[in-house]
């Protein structure tokens, strides 16, 4: 997606990618992700597209750097999981307004809150 700068040209915003990931970090599994562009200031947020196994898993970004950063899944009992699709997406950081007026912000947060399945969620929201 492409974004308007306050000169009119059009300024690159972000990217999207899917990739194969076999298994959880339990069994030392990690994507290492380049990204196509390089950015200032990246927020990636990854999503399974496909269901395989029978327990849940989550998919994680750490080491994020302007050029790429790494991609793994995490069950919430730690054990290993068959192979999923993962995409993800890459935005600079900020808010943009796209052709036809889409906006699109993207920012971080962190918190030291946990959620356990047993416990009521009393968290930080995420919009």
């Amino acid at each position: 997606p492409r974004s308007a700068s306050p000169t009119g040209t059009p300024v690159f915003v972000g990217e999207t990618g899917r990739i194969l990931v076999s298994n959880t970090i339990d069994e030392n599994v990690q994507v290492e992700v380049v990204f196509r562009n390089a950015y200032t200031n990246p927020v990636v947020v990854p999503f399974i597209n496909t269901r395989n196994g029978g327990e849940s898993v989550s998919p994680r970004v750490k080491d994020v750097t302007n050029t790429g950063c790494t991609i793994f899944m995490q069950e919430p009992d730690h054990q290993n999981h068959s192979p999923e699709t993962v995409s993800y997406f890459v935005v600079e950081a900020g808010s943009h307004v796209l052709r036809g007026g889409l906006v699109v912000e993207a920012g971080t947060m962190s918190t030291t809150k946990i959620h356990r399945s047993t416990h009521s969620f009393d968290g930080d929201s995420v919009l």
